[in-house]
């Protein structure tokens, strides 16, 4: 009985270290985002996505992380290409989803037709330009990491997703393209 307490008590840490490196990834992605369009700071703005991070985004990876290890456990080439294959074709669309639909739904004034909205003009764009770089973050994840280490060193690399991602999820629906400050002062944020 023991050793079954154990293992969940470790299991349940590892999803929260899992879901709090996942939210602090995405604060510090929105941050940089912010900075780099040239926004003011918006803390508040920033938490909201580190809570859609903690409840949303960390919980499914973390889960998922598990689920592709049971249907392709191991490391070799054919084994991660399995999982790469369930990563970015068959739960991204997912995934991405749900993290627009909170995002949305936890900025104020935002209702649900609106996370519809958000869902249905973003999670195409954002699922191709996922592909190349979470493609190889993935790869070398799956080859190099232990399971309950992969949500951790995806969200080091989920910083630099999630300047975009941000972008993604903040955007107000008129800019269409991706402008750093340094070109325009394009907007950010859901003003």
């Amino acid at each position: 009985m023991r050793a079954v307490d154990f293992g969940k008590s470790l299991l349940m840490k590892q999803a929260f270290t899992s879901c709090s490196s996942v939210s602090f990834s995405m604060i510090m992605g929105d941050l940089f985002c912010q900075q780099i369009v040239g926004d003011p700071l918006e803390w508040h703005r920033a938490f909201r996505m580190g809570a859609t991070g903690f409840l949303v985004a960390g919980p499914v990876s973390f889960s998922l992380h598990q689920i592709y290890e049971r249907i392709a456990p191991g490391n070799a080439m054919r084994q991660i290409a399995k999982k790469l294959a369930l990563t970015l074709f068959v739960t991204a669309p997912v995934h991405i989803s749900a993290t627009l639909t909170a995002a949305t739904m936890l900025t104020p004034g935002k209702n649900a037709a609106d996370a519809q909205e958000k869902v249905a003009s973003e999670t195409i764009p954002t699922i191709i330009n996922s592909i190349p770089y979470w493609g190889t973050v993935h790869a070398l994840n799956y080859r190099y990491t232990p399971v309950h280490n992969r949500p951790v060193l995806s969200s080091v690399a989920g910083v630099f997703w999630n300047i975009y991602f941000s972008w993604q999820a903040n955007k107000s629906g008129k800019e269409n393209t991706w402008e750093p400050v340094m070109y325009s002062k394009a907007n950010c944020s859901q003003n």
